[in-house]
């Protein structure tokens, strides 16, 4: 048979199958009417949740401390200060979903302090991961860069550190005098820590910590 043929066959084959295993369901006419009412903004009706005073005042707390942020980001030049542009409102928007979750009726909620307080922080929290993640990998130039690669794999260490010969293996995409003159900048600022060590055949070797990690 030839090889067009085949690819015919098997082409009807695969649509033979296809087709046999797609079940479709009937959706009831009530509930497709009631889906076509809420898209055309039939039966639609605007609740709107109170919230407490002890709410409010969680909120006016966080909007003193987002615009402090702000600010302190603009004064140094970082960018990251439009990542509090909507920090206010997405906490509140996360607030009230707590609220109505947690009454079970939108029409019964109440915007409570835990319900803020826990909106606040985790705001709070999500932003700074972010900013933290992209603090990690923003390099001014290509040395910048390629010592931050280096810091970042011995930094996965942990406190057991890693062995230069594997620091090797893990960074041959730099050459060997640029990974020294690295190492050397990194030694030197206190973010890496070398230790000569031997193993059980008395060879010598070079451990390297994360600035971090306790000296012994």
């Amino acid at each position: 048979m030839k090889l067009a043929s085949l690819a015919k066959n098997f082409s009807r084959t695969r649509q033979t199958r296809s087709a046999e295993a797609i079940t479709v369901a009937t959706v009831p006419n009530d509930i497709r009417a009631e889906v076509f009412a809420y898209r055309a903004g039939e039966n639609a009706e605007i609740v709107t949740v109170p919230d407490s005073t002890e709410s409010r005042t969680i909120f006016d707390g966080f909007n003193d401390l987002v615009h402090a942020k702000m600010l302190a980001a603009d004064k140094s030049g970082d960018e990251t200060n439009y990542l509090y542009g909507k920090a206010l409102e997405n906490a509140r928007r996360i607030a009230l979903i707590l609220a109505v979750s947690r009454a079970g009726n939108p029409l019964k909620a109440k915007i409570g302090a835990e319900d803020a307080e826990y909106a606040v922080k985790l705001v709070d929290y999500l932003i700074s991961t972010i900013i933290d993640c992209v603090a990690e990998n923003l390099s001014e130039n290509a040395d910048e860069k390629a010592k931050k690669r280096i810091l970042k794999v011995i930094g996965a260490g942990g406190m057991k550190g890693i062995m230069r010969s594997e620091l090797t293996r893990k960074t041959q995409f730099i050459r060997r005098n640029m990974r020294e003159e690295y190492l050397a900048d990194l030694i030197d600022s206190g973010e890496v820590v070398a230790r000569g060590i031997s193993d059980r055949f008395n060879h010598g070797e070079t451990l390297y910590l994360a600035g971090f990690a306790p000296q012994k």
